[in-house]
């Protein structure tokens, strides 16, 4: 799938959609189906730790995720953290805590028409968007797309974006920004 993915690239110019697909280990609730890009990690229940990363053609990370970025519930991003957490988010992108109110994850795309990425939940009132995100000039890359993660008490809501330069045998997946949300509510 990766191969078709650059193939299409080669002969487009421009990707509507890169999937890296991953055996992961999914969260309680909807279990989603997107692999987190980004490298994730809560260091406890308001603390968030995002990190760009390389991946190989099976999303395997090649050399040592970073540089991190720490995102702290209701503060600025910290640059520049030097260390990386021991244990990565195994969750899905797009995995919810709850089964009744599954996301949707929309890559941003640039063909045949500009579109941004977004982050839908939906409800048994219809869909609802949670994020929206259309990359800007000063941020590099060939794939845009937000990612999603919840903090352990269930409190927090991660919002990624991120962005995946494409290349031979590798990518690489940078964080354009992130921050933390209340967690929506499920309306029933």
């Amino acid at each position: 799938m990766i191969r078709a993915a650059l193939l299409l690239l080669a002969l487009t110019g421009c990707p509507k959609n890169v999937e890296v697909k991953r055996a992961v280990t999914p969260a309680a609730g909807s279990p989603g189906s997107r692999p987190h890009l980004a490298w994730l990690s809560w260091s406890d229940a308001n603390t968030l730790l995002v990190c760009n990363r390389r991946v190989d053609d099976q999303a395997n990370t090649v050399g040592t995720p970073g540089p991190c970025l720490r995102v702290r519930a209701e503060q600025p991003l910290e640059p520049g953290v030097a260390f990386t957490p021991a244990t990565a988010d195994r969750a899905n992108a797009d995995a919810a805590p709850w089964s009744s109110c599954p996301l949707t994850l929309e890559d941003a795309q640039s063909v045949p028409a500009r579109k941004a990425a977004r982050i839908m939940q939906r409800t048994p009132a219809g869909p609802r968007e949670l994020e929206q995100w259309m990359p800007g000039a000063q941020v590099q890359g060939d794939a845009f797309q937000l990612e999603a993660s919840f903090s352990p008490n269930g409190k927090w809501m991660a919002i990624v974006r991120v962005a995946v330069g494409l290349g031979e045998g590798e990518r690489t997946v940078e964080i354009a920004g992130a921050r933390l949300v209340p967690t929506p509510d499920c309306p029933n």
